[in-house]
């Protein structure tokens, strides 16, 4: 079972055209059949080139089927899964993609154990890959079918506030072996060399199997950066699209404009910095403050955390509407549409988390999560507005 845990303190067959004697289309159908071929071709030649930029990509549809209860069949290994997941080749890996040896798990062995096989760490994020057992068949499939009496579960993790999810990702029934995916994000990370949890199988709940503690290094990564200049406008519009109706007449009518000065891409991330009138001002000219959080049912005590999201939300409409069209120039000539990378959950830029310290003075993040890795080499410049900036800027991040 999926497990999301916040603050943890504890631990498409083609058709063709025969031209030749007489068809029985009208040249309406023609057109429209031809201009359909058209576009195949398009989205083909879009697909090669955001394969340059996604290295070593393996079969989807493998990746998909691995991860159903119905795939106990052993088509590939589990670090070949993992592999796939993340998007990376074992020719060509991404520089934060790291691979550890594992004992494999002998067929028969009944000692439990946990394993790390593979991670990537990403600044705030760190993706592992884990091997577990001896897990057995039909406990394995109902955690891929995220029954809900079984879950994955981590205690003892040796960070103090994160966010982490564990998901079943494949399994190898002759060593009785499942691959666990525990997906970690943590300010903290970016100054700590390794975080380590104990990996706990959960029926309805309680503890059914303790495989072991994890020890994950944190290892540097790169990001790209450049300097930006794109206007975003936040409006009256953007905020009552993130309110009930009875709250709109309590707004006043406002335009404000900020700023977007930064953007960085790591590698499995893309984020922006805005620069927008702070909190206060806001406050004032869009009347937001005459909102109540406790109308809707919320503590008086978390009105500010309320209004907070309100900013970041209402500034966020203005952030995709600039954004949107931007395409990336990679080193063999070709372009990317970053609409066409493929994301972790929304495909909408958001507020990056813990920014309540910046919001007063007007400054925020917004990130876009890829679901697999960039590599970052063959990326030389994005486009935005129609505005060409060229990346200059390598910075290490991690521990």
């Amino acid at each position: 079972m999926k497990r999301d845990i916040f603050d943890l303190m504890d631990g498409y067959r083609e058709e063709r055209l025969d031209l030749e004697g007489t068809t029985p289309f009208s040249a309406r159908r023609i057109r429209t059949r031809t201009m359909s071929m058209l576009k195949e071709k398009e989205n083909r030649g879009r697909a090669q080139r955001r394969s340059r930029l996604l290295r070593g990509v393996l079969v989807a549809a493998v990746v998909g089927t691995l991860c159903c209860a119905t795939a106990f069949a052993v088509i590939r290994s589990l670090r070949e899964i993992a592999r796939a997941d993340m998007g990376v080749s074992v020719t060509e890996p991404v520089p934060e993609w790291s691979e550890y040896e594992t004992t494999g798990g002998a067929t028969g062995e009944s000692e439990t154990r946990a394993e790390l096989t593979a991670a990537l760490c990403a600044g705030e994020r760190v993706y592992a890959y884990l091997e577990a057992g001896p897990v057995p068949a039909d406990v394995a499939a109902a955690l891929a079918e995220n029954a809900a009496e079984y879950e994955w579960w981590p205690s003892e993790i040796t960070l103090s506030a994160c966010s982490i999810l564990l998901e079943q990702m494949g399994y190898d029934q002759e060593t009785q072996t499942t691959l666990v995916k525990a997906s970690l994000r943590s300010q903290e990370l970016e100054e700590v060399q390794e975080v380590g949890f104990t990996l706990q199988l959960r029926k309805d709940g309680r503890t059914e199997q303790t495989y072991g503690a994890v020890v994950i290094p944190i290892t540097e990564g790169q990001t790209i950066s450049c300097e930006v200049d794109v206007p975003v406008v936040n409006t009256t519009a953007d905020l009552a699209a993130n309110l009930h109706p009875e709250d709109i007449p309590l707004l006043s009518d406002y335009e404000m404009e900020g700023h977007l000065t930064r953007l960085s891409i790591a590698v499995r991330q893309l984020e922006v910095v805005l620069e927008a009138p702070d909190a206060t001002e806001w406050l004032a000219a869009s009347g937001a403050g005459q909102i109540q959080g406790n109308s809707r049912g919320l503590p008086p005590e978390i009105q500010e955390g309320f209004l907070r999201s309100l900013y970041l939300k209402s500034w966020s409409v203005g952030v995709n509407e600039a954004l949107e069209g931007m395409t990336l120039q990679l080193r063999d000539g070709t372009s990317v549409a970053v609409a066409d990378l493929p994301v972790d959950g929304s495909a909408s830029w958001s507020a990056a988390e813990n920014t309540s310290a910046l919001m007063y003075d007007g400054t925020q993040r917004y990130q876009l999560v890829l679901s697999q890795a960039l590599d970052l080499s063959t990326i030389r410049s994005v486009t935005v507005g129609g505005v060409e900036y060229t990346f200059a800027v390598v910075e290490e991040s991690g521990g």
